[in-house]
């Protein structure tokens, strides 16, 4: 167990944190860094100034319902999703206010985060879990409509979706994690399910993270096994979908909340139901360090940029109520 301790700590009085991300504003340089937390209960959403310490707003929830996702995108726009189904898009000034652009109520939503990613022709598309109970759907949010409904065949029994992770390369790709324990990769414009994971666990996909546009990730759920994965290689210069295992380790104790990958793919780190901070190796999986501070299950990660003085930051938010911010493996 390592001795090393948070660089600082924010804390939101009585509201366990479900979703952390850094984030900054346009044209305001590295001093901006800020750090977004979504809080239980009706505490909304924390915008954090990581110079100060101090929040500089609060974006209030639509109803008092827990918010479960609040994705920055680095552009002074701001998603959240909340356990009802409203679905927001707001402005965030420099002055610290949030002006509402868009909002919408989706159905649904269960335990799933939404996921975000803006294209080069600046669409923020956005998604959240569908009308029917194993469908996913993409949004172009500031245009308010459905671009893709991926529904799996109804031979695969999957459930809920629990967890996805958007990512682009060349084509827009959904991954997906379900109640039962499966994945499937999805080309989102061709409603297509490009490789699929059949039951990696017999517990929901609770958690995930991608590393790069080869579709290398890692996931987590109610066991004790965190799984490293591929949803396709190179093989003769050309890239085939297939799903493979590549490593897996075992916790000694079962509960992976959150999952996150650093954005030089060098590490990667796990938040437990054990309320342990763990730091892996991405290349071979194996643990560098078990962290503890806090006294509750650890739901959310982000990894900063590697613009804060040089650094790149984590932190981990949990239900007791705090987050703590880590110095790790930065040479």
């Amino acid at each position: 167990m390592s001795t090393l301790s948070p660089e600082f700590v924010l804390k939101k009085s009585g509201e366990a944190i479900t979703d952390l991300q850094f984030w900054d504003f346009n044209d305001c340089g590295d001093s901006s860094k800020y750090l977004l937390s979504a809080c239980g209960g009706a505490g909304g959403v924390d915008l954090w100034n990581l110079d100060t310490r101090r929040t500089i707003c609060n974006i209030p929830p639509v109803g008092a319902v827990t918010t479960l996702s609040a994705c920055g995108l680095n552009d002074n726009k701001l998603v959240t999703l909340d356990k009802s189904g409203n679905l927001t898009l707001s402005n965030i000034t420099t002055d610290g206010l949030s002006r509402p652009v868009v909002s919408l109520v989706i159905s649904n939503v269960a335990f799933c985060k939404a996921t975000v990613l803006k294209q080069k022709q600046s669409r923020l598309i956005v998604g959240v879990p569908g009308e029917e109970k194993s469908s996913f759907n993409i949004w172009d949010l500031e245009n308010c409509k459905i671009i893709a409904r991926l529904v799996p065949p109804k031979h695969l029994t999957l459930g809920m979706p629990m967890t996805a992770k958007l990512v682009e390369n060349n084509r827009i790709h959904a991954c997906v994690g379900y109640e039962d324990g499966s994945m499937l990769l999805w080309d989102v414009m061709d409603y297509n399910i490009l490789s699929q994971a059949e039951r990696i666990y017999n517990e929901p996909v609770m958690c995930l993270d991608t590393c790069d546009e080869h579709f290398l990730g890692v996931c987590g759920s109610a066991t004790n096994v965190i799984t490293k994965w591929s949803f396709g290689d190179y093989c003769n210069k050309e890239f085939s979908y297939a799903y493979q295992t590549l490593k897996s380790y075992e916790l000694p104790n079962p509960g992976i909340a959150s999952v996150k990958v650093r954005s030089d793919s060098k590490i990667f780190a796990t938040g437990g139901w054990d309320y342990k901070l763990r730091i892996f190796s991405w290349k071979s999986c194996k643990p560098l360090a078990v962290l503890e501070y806090h006294k509750g299950t650890l739901q959310a990660l982000a990894f900063s940029g590697p613009s804060i003085n040089g650094k790149q930051l984590l932190a981990c938010g949990a239900n007791d109520t705090k987050i703590s911010i880590w110095d790790v493996y930065n040479k």
